[in-house]
């Protein structure tokens, strides 16, 4: 049986969705918090009672465990406002301000968003009409009051806890090797009772004093497959995860593990949730000695920081790479996203040797096998083709097409300026109204609508300032005279490409403008896959043969009883070319085969007779 609907649900909020939003701040509140999860869960009575059918109410519990106070992404909220944008969604039920947000802000954008939609608002019961003045106003004092009491809860805490440290209690996180203990008024670190964790701290600092090297130190724990310890956040079980360079470093440079405890390095500015960490000045931090047993002494400690210093300067002195590839800095690995670093020969007086694009990330961080190599003068080459492709001469109707484009952009950004000015004009006088009309007596809301509407009127200025003095480039109107130079410049450019006084900065400064991200993906032991992001935004998909890949493709075809005649004429045909960038031959097959061993016998019987190729470069 339905209960007396209020009168501010129409029947087009029952044709949409009801959503249930819930939510609370941290995991372990999740566990813990059972009866706040509970009320919010009884919220989804309410629609029930209320007219909305059992499949019409949509339950948002993504957000669980999601703090609401900035800088975390909350997949529910951002779903929940995507389906309010789309009118899906007739009401929203909560139990609290706080539970939708802690930011005024963000509050918000959910109160502009349902006032467009005409999506009402319930908290515990209670609706809210986006639309009536009234009810706007005194939802945004909610929301400002729960993001006054977020942020000064999150600053008293933040001040019992430096007292708490002052006094010598532990109140942060224990590192890996350590737990917390309970002990009197507060907790107190202990070493791991697990034997392996403390060896495993132990075998660090001990080969990292051996071996003098960080890189050397993760290699030895790679070769004998041993893996760091680790504890997961919130839950807190222990876990074994491979070492990388970032967890060996954290663990080298921690001085908890000498004994001391540090705390108050970095501090929140402005204070807030929506504050960032700044570092703190050394004489205020809070470091005290004794009160956990260490792993190693404090002499052993600074000795190691002191081989770490050392070390980072003699890497900064290495010589930066100023070398003549042409992609250097735009090269990425399709595998796992690192960019690609530039190899040179061995020999810096060798300026005939080919350089290489290498992925070393993996192989840096982790120990493992480089993800990809790639030749560079061959991706060099592909890059320079589609670069002088993508500036060839265009007819005059192309240039016309792009011109249009332009101007269609033109005009959209005009309408989106003169848009967003008419609508924080509109808010200002909205909001000057809503003063006018408002008790002076009532100084908070008086002293906040204040604030808002000199906020409102500065917005305004500085939208009327920004059109004023950075105006939008107007319509381009090509002439006959201005879309011939164009033409002449794009088909110079392949002759200023190859001139000899063409330096290899200048084409590198013609694929960095024209190119935004090179990606390249092994596909097969022969070839390699190559997406190149214009800036522009397009991408164009190319395929690259590897420099040996003919020799596979010869072994499989020497394999079918084939001449080499026969295999250089199918290498051709299938686009096989040498490094470089010469076609195959019968003759370097021949030698090949001869040289492999891999062909049929009529065929080395015959290469043995011809010697002579064996001495040709592959």
């Amino acid at each position: 049986m339905i209960d007396t609907r209020p009168i501010q649900i129409k029947s087009h909020h029952l044709k949409r969705k009801a959503g249930v939003y819930e939510r609370v701040s941290t995991p372990r509140q999740v566990e813990e918090s059972v009866g706040s999860i509970a009320h919010q869960a009884n919220q989804k009575e309410y629609p029930l009672r209320w007219g909305w059918r059992p499949d019409q109410i949509d339950l948002y519990l993504g957000d669980l465990g999601v703090s609401a106070s900035g800088g975390v992404s909350r997949p529910d909220w951002q779903r929940l406002l995507r389906d309010i944008a789309n009118g899906e969604v007739g009401a929203v039920f909560s139990s609290d301000h706080s539970r939708l947000s802690r930011l005024a802000a963000t509050f918000e954008t959910l109160l502009e968003v349902c006032c467009a939609n005409d999506t009402l608002l319930v908290i515990d019961g209670v609706i809210v009409n986006p639309n009536d003045p009234n009810d706007r106003f005194m939802a945004r004092i909610r929301a400002n009051f729960a993001e006054f009491e977020n942020a000064h809860r999150t600053d008293r805490m933040r001040k019992a806890r430096l007292a708490k440290a002052k006094e010598g209690y532990p109140v942060s996180r224990p590192p890996i090797g350590y737990i917390a203990m309970q002990k009197g008024k507060g907790r107190h670190w202990i070493k791991d009772p697990n034997p392996q964790v403390r060896q495993r701290i132990l075998e660090i600092f001990s080969q990292y004093e051996l071996l003098g090297s960080l890189r050397k130190v993760l290699m030895w724990l790679r070769e004998h497959d041993l893996k760091l310890p680790s504890h997961a956040r919130g839950a807190g079980e222990l876990q074994w995860k491979n070492p990388s360079h970032l967890a060996i470093y954290g663990i080298l440079t921690n001085p908890a593990y000498c004994g001391l405890y540090r705390y108050g390095r970095t501090e929140c500015w402005p204070t807030g949730a929506r504050g960032k960490a700044r570092p703190v000045p050394k004489e205020r931090w809070i470091v005290k000695p004794g009160l956990h047993s260490g792993y190693i002494t404090v002499a052993a400690w600074n000795r190691i920081q002191e081989r770490l210093r050392s070390n980072r300067i003699m890497d900064n002195n290495q010589p930066g790479g100023s070398g003549n590839a042409l992609c250097q800095g735009r090269v990425t690995c399709g595998a796992c996203e690192r960019r690609l670093q530039t190899r040179y020969p061995a020999r810096r007086s060798d300026k005939s040797g080919r350089k290489k694009y290498v992925c070393w990330g993996a192989n840096a961080q982790y120990g493992e096998p480089k993800c990809i190599q790639i030749d560079g003068d061959i991706l060099d080459a592909l890059v320079a083709r589609e670069v002088l492709r993508a500036f060839a001469p265009t007819d005059v109707e192309t240039i016309l097409l792009a011109a249009d484009d332009m101007n269609a952009g033109y005009t959209a950004l005009q309408r989106q300026r003169e848009d967003e000015l008419e609508r924080a004009r509109s808010r200002a006088q909205l909001l000057k109204a809503h003063v006018l009309q408002v008790d002076p007596s009532k100084r908070l809301a008086t002293a906040e609508l204040h604030k808002d509407l000199d906020e409102a009127l500065v917005q305004v200025q500085e939208l009327e300032r920004r059109n004023r003095e950075q105006p939008l480039t107007p319509p381009l109107r090509p002439t006959r005279e201005v879309i011939e130079e164009i033409r002449q410049l794009a088909a110079d450019l392949p002759n200023l490409w190859a001139d000899p006084a063409t330096t290899n900065e200048h084409r590198r400064r013609l694929v960095r403008l024209a190119v935004r991200q090179i990606r390249v993906i092994s596909i097969s032991p022969t070839s390699w896959e190559v997406d190149i992001a214009w800036a522009s935004g397009a991408v164009t998909r190319n395929a690259l043969l590897r420099p040996w890949a003919w020799r596979a493709a010869a072994r499989e075809l020497a394999a079918q009883g084939l001449t080499a005649a026969s295999i250089a004429e199918a290498l051709t045909r299938r686009g096989f070319k040498t490094r470089e960038d010469s076609p195959v031959t019968a003759r370097l097959v021949q030698c090949f085969l001869f040289r492999s061993q891999t062909g049929h016998p009529a065929q080395l019987k015959s290469a043995r007779r011809s010697n002579a190729g064996a001495d040709l470069w592959l």
